[in-house]
């Protein structure tokens, strides 16, 4: 079994994805869009708090 993964917030999770040179290219309502040099492409949901650990994808 994998371990927990950690409580975040949006704020943090852009942060670590901007290390890894994903950028803003744009916002509607809440969603924040940012996309890496490769085009890969992250949708971060700014309206809550903390993103839940199923939010991940894992």
């Amino acid at each position: 079994m994998s371990p927990a993964l950690p409580v975040v917030s949006a704020q943090e999770v852009i942060k670590a994805l901007a290390r890894k040179r994903f950028r803003m290219v744009g916002q509607k309502g809440s969603h924040v869009k940012l996309r890496n040099p490769k085009g890969r492409t992250v949708i971060v949901p700014m309206r809550e708090a903390y993103i839940r650990r199923g939010i991940s994808g894992q």
